[in-house]
């Protein structure tokens, strides 16, 4: 049409609207099959450019307001087009980010479920062998009394709704104490304080909870009306921790550390808190502790431990 009507002047610049060939081929066909599509564009341009005298010769008398306004009408139409299509583009665009945003969020939510954040943020850095040493820690497990037996009497709905009740409050409690809740083994609760976040009063934050979990559990028996009842073991002492697994990452513990805690819960009195004499060394300025002597340990013989009473 430009070149019928008499060049760039004349057709008050009409070969503008060829812009959107490469662009409606960019959006449809993609960019390697529109890329041909622009080439010719351009080339199209800079031939009229070269042979644009000799269709100049041909242009027919216009008034100069005619030309301006057919100049106006080819550069807003064509730039409306352009900025509605690039608009449209842009909205899908900003709606696909922010539903990977959300998808991103709810992954790192479930990472953070499964993992410390330091570690979380440790496997995000691509540090994929993650092994460390801790000299000085304090780890708890807690175990219901007798819920095996409990359980049998039970529906799956009412005993999956009865053990994420007790576990959700000590979750809450985990968070308010900062302390490292590493796994539930059906109804045992592990806890790690001083790893993979370094404290100096990691024994007195495990304390704390466990006296705090005992209240929690009367008031779920309370609320449930059952008999539920807990022992809780805790031992302060060098560990290894890391992470294992390269699909389904598990964060554990290694050591005599962990092994002896367990011991601790194992031979535990019901509803008493059990603490070595390393944690109780830690904790004897702040808390009261009546001694338990002549107590058999696996692995360890005869020992003496103490039972956590309350606060100084």
């Amino acid at each position: 049409m430009q070149w019928a009507i008499g060049g760039f002047e004349a057709s008050s610049g009409v070969a503008i609207w060829a812009i959107l060939s490469p662009v409606g081929a960019l959006m449809i066909l993609g960019t390697r099959q529109s890329t041909p599509w622009f080439l010719l564009f351009i080339a199209l341009a800079f031939l009229s450019w070269k042979l644009n005298h000799f269709f100049a010769g041909n242009a027919m008398p216009m008034p100069s307001g005619v030309k301006d306004a057919f100049f106006l009408m080819n550069i807003t139409g064509t730039a409306s087009i352009l900025y509605g299509v690039s608009r449209f583009f842009q909205g899908q665009k900003e709606r696909v980010m922010q539903s990977l945003e959300i998808e991103q969020a709810r992954s790192e939510k479930l990472l953070l479920n499964i993992l410390p954040a330091p570690i979380a943020a440790r496997l995000k850095a691509n540090d994929m062998r993650i092994a460390d040493h801790y000299s000085s820690v304090t780890v708890m497990f807690a175990d219901l009394v007798n819920f095996t037996q409990l359980s049998e009497k039970m529906p799956p709905a009412q005993l999956i709704d009865l053990l994420s009740q007790v576990f959700l409050r000590f979750d809450d409690l985990a968070d308010k104490y900062q302390v490292e809740k590493i796994k539930t083994i059906g109804d045992a609760y592990m806890v790690i304080s001083g790893a993979p976040v370094v404290c100096a009063d990691h024994a007195h934050r495990i304390a704390a909870m466990a006296l705090e979990m005992q209240e929690v559990l009367k008031d779920v028996a309370i609320s449930t009306g059952l008999n539920l009842n807990m022992r809780i073991g805790i031992h302060s002492g060098p560990v290894v921790a890391g992470v294992i697994g390269s699909s389904k990452f598990s964060y554990d513990l290694w050591g005599d550390t962990v092994n002896m805690a367990s011991r601790m819960e194992e031979t535990c009195a019901t509803d008493a808190i059990q603490v070595t004499q390393e944690t109780q060394r830690l904790l004897q300025s702040d808390y009261k502790f009546s001694m338990r002597s002549g107590v058999e340990v696996k692995g360890k013989g005869v020992v003496d431990t103490f039972v956590l009473l309350a606060r100084q």
